[in-house]
């Protein structure tokens, strides 16, 4: 494919795109609002005398992960950071982290118009993407401007590089574009130069994830919450964090098996997408049920605690005994299972983990990982892990990993640091 062959049928697909964004916004008003950053226009002007950096994540998940790279660039206090995301989930998320410290919009669409818009309007030094968000007219235009650009805390899995294999040279175009890219892990990188990216652009430096602090402020709200729910009764705390379609009704199963056994069982159930809130609670509706959004008390038959709130996944995480990750019994590939075992929780997923594989792997290595594939083997799981014995040793294994695995941010920062702004740069 050729770029303006892709230009083309981005300029095509738009009408589409509009329509998407009119009927995400039944579900989430927050793809009805800020539609004109989408396309490059913006409501108000935006000027800086320091030189501007510029850090685009997707969603949440990406916006977490950049939580210590933001904060790193904020204390050299000499950059205006701008953030782009594409979700209003991640936006705010970005919101509740950094308020008005950075600029933040929504990245533009990727066509040529649109890109050239965006970039007149901020004239960023440097542009570093999180993970693997990569858009052919944006880097090309920043090529052509002398911006170098950047992969930070890159994976790459083997779905993901077949899907780019079919971009052809536009790809390897697209990565020669590029200064850096810095991966999770060297499987990750062997793809990126299977497509086309040269040997000396290429490093691995550990995921950015493990790096993530769990703040004071968090692990207090989280410890005294948890006091709570042990007063009125609750004695064993679960959560099934990031599902998607398709995995609640197995989860919940496995839940009313295990207050056959276990009556004072409580678990936090956090759907993946806003806009499935309301479908879940309607499933969880055979259970005595609480929605995070509307207590801070639960009362003593709660039996199950909807995480229907956003930002909050890491405290829900320090109020649990146990942690199923999902997006895994489901063909996604799993999510993030590195916050839990911050948390030192015994961890359990199902079987879909191509998005972690390496981290999976190694986590089954060391014992930390259990895989389900049905609601029986959750079940079977859960009832094991109700010996507190064995939910220790579990626990501290999946702690020790994360603690082992720490220095990520660090390895990325050294890697970038030839490519942000000089110090005395300004802009007009």
């Amino acid at each position: 494919m050729k770029l303006w062959q892709y230009d083309l049928i981005w300029k095509l697909a738009l009408p589409l795109a509009r329509r998407r964004l009119k009927k995400r916004a039944k579900l989430n008003p927050g793809y009805g609002l800020n539609i004109d950053e989408r396309f490059g226009l913006y409501t108000k002007t935006y000027t800086s005398v320091r030189p501007v950096v510029w850090l685009h994540t997707v969603s949440v998940g990406e916006a977490i992960a950049a939580k210590p790279l933001i904060e790193w660039l904020l204390s050299e206090e000499q950059y205006q950071v701008l953030v782009t995301c594409s979700t209003p989930t991640g936006r705010d998320q970005l919101l509740e982290l950094f308020a008005d410290k950075i600029w933040l919009v929504y990245a533009p669409y990727d066509t040529k118009l649109f890109v050239d818009r965006f970039l007149d309007a901020f004239n960023p030094s440097a542009f570093f993407i999180m993970e693997t968000e990569l858009w052919p007219n944006l880097i090309r235009a920043c090529r052509n401007r002398n911006i170098p650009v950047a992969l930070l805390n890159g994976r790459l899995s083997e779905k993901s590089y077949k899907g780019y294999t079919k971009l052809g040279s536009m790809m390897s175009q697209m990565l020669d574009d590029m200064s850096l890219i810095t991966v999770q892990y060297n499987s990750d990188g062997e793809r990126f130069k299977k497509l086309g990216a040269a040997q000396n652009k290429v490093v691995a430096c550990g995921s950015i994830k493990f790096d993530i602090e769990i703040t004071d402020e968090i692990k207090s709200k989280a410890s005294q919450l948890k006091s709570h729910i042990h007063d009125v009764g609750r004695q064993f705390i679960w959560i099934a964090a990031s599902t998607h379609q398709g995995e609640d009704e197995i989860i919940l199963a496995a839940h009313k098996r295990l207050l056959a056994k276990q009556p004072k069982a409580l678990l936090i159930l956090v759907p993946r997408h806003p806009e499935r809130f309301q479908s879940v609670a309607e499933l969880c509706s055979s259970f005595v049920t609480e929605k995070r959004s509307q207590t801070e008390i639960l009362s003593k038959g709660t039996e199950v605690l909807l995480g229907d709130t956003l930002g909050e996944l890491m405290m829900l995480y320090g109020l649990a005994d146990l942690a199923f990750v999902g997006g895994s019994l489901v063909e996604n590939g799993g999510h993030n299972l590195i916050e839990p075992a911050n948390w030192n929780l015994p961890l359990l997923s199902g079987p879909s983990l191509f998005n972690f594989s390496v981290i999976s792997d190694q986590l089954l290595e060391k014992n930390a990982l259990n895989i389900v594939n049905d609601s029986d083997e959750l079940y079977q799981q859960l009832s094991r892990f109700l010996d507190d014995n064995l939910r220790a040793v579990a626990g501290r294994q999946s702690g020790e990993f994360a603690l082992e695995n720490r220095g990520a941010l660090a390895r990325a920062i050294s890697e970038i640091k030839p490519y942000l702004p000089a110090a005395d740069q300004t802009t007009e």
